[in-house]
């Protein structure tokens, strides 16, 4: 089972357009991207000139920095789980899931947490950083990656002007 983070394409979409693959990788590490969000990265470059380097990127990352996850459960690995425990592999995986998450939480662990990595959230831990050391570089690729992404909140809604690290 894979620790890297798993990436949504809103992110990939913005900082690999705008060529911040180091920006991204260095702040999360190496990533996991779904077949599906690998496909869309590329369906936006192939059809908005905006996204075009996304598409150049992404197909140039090694493994090693982004690993694709198959999107496909086979029928064969389905039919045999489902002939073995009498149940449907989601149900299956979802019921042995339910039981190791009760037997870690018995055992006074944190479980059952998905964090959630918006572009913000990029930008937030990238901040102070060799790749945006001041206000200034944080307020320039905010604007670039604004004009990829509508769905960003302007930048004075954010608190990205009043981090720790700018004080």
């Amino acid at each position: 089972m894979s620790r890297r983070p798993i990436m949504d394409a809103g992110p990939g979409i913005n900082f690999l357009s705008d060529n911040k693959e180091r920006l991204l990788f260095s702040t999360l590490g190496a990533l996991s991207v779904p077949e599906a969000v690998e496909t869309e990265i590329l369906r936006k470059a192939g059809q908005d000139q905006r996204f075009a380097a996304a598409g150049r990127v992404c197909k140039k990352l090694p493994e090693r920095l982004m690993e694709v996850l198959s999107d496909d459960v086979t029928h064969e690995l389905s039919a045999a789980v489902q002939r073995i425990s009498g149940l449907p592999l989601g149900c299956r995986a979802a019921a042995t899931e339910a039981r190791r998450l009760q037997r870690l939480q018995a055992d006074g662990k944190t479980v059952g947490s998905i964090g959630l990595i918006h572009t913000v959230t990029v930008l937030e831990r990238a901040a102070g950083g060799e790749h945006l050391p001041d206000k200034n570089a944080m307020r320039d690729l905010y604007g670039r990656l604004r004009n990829l992404d509508d769905g960003l909140p302007p930048l004075d809604t954010t608190n990205l002007l009043n981090l720790p690290c700018w004080q």
